[in-house]
C-alpha cells in the first residue's frame, strides 16, 4: 500500500476544512433570513389582527401579498389534511 505525503494530507484537511467553513456562513446566513421572514410575518399578523394602518381603508401591496400568502398555505394544507384548516 501506497501512503499518502503529508504535505497531500494537509492540503486534504484545508479544502475539508474550509468547505466546512463555508457551509456554516451559508447556514448562518439562511437561518438568518428565515428568522427575518418570520418576524415580517409576525408583524404584518399584528398589524392585520389590530387592523394598524397607516392609511386607514386602505390595503398595501404587503397586505394583499400577505393575505394571498395565508390563502395559499392554507389550500395547501386542506389538500395535505383534507379538512379546513384556518390560520
Amino acid at each position: 500500500m501506497k501512503s499518502s505525503s503529508p504535505k497531500t494530507r494537509l492540503k486534504l484537511f484545508r479544502r475539508i476544512r474550509h468547505i466546512i467553513d463555508d457551509t456554516k456562513i451559508i447556514l448562518g446566513f439562511i437561518y438568518l433570513l428565515v428568522i427575518l421572514f418570520f418576524f415580517l410575518f409576525l408583524l404584518l399578523e399584528f398589524k392585520r389582527y389590530y387592523s394598524i394602518d397607516l392609511i386607514p381603508g386602505y390595503d398595501s401591496p404587503i397586505d394583499d401579498l400577505y393575505g394571498a400568502m395565508k390563502g395559499i398555505i392554507s389550500e395547501l394544507l386542506k389538500k395535505l389534511f383534507g379538512e379546513e384548516v384556518r390560520i
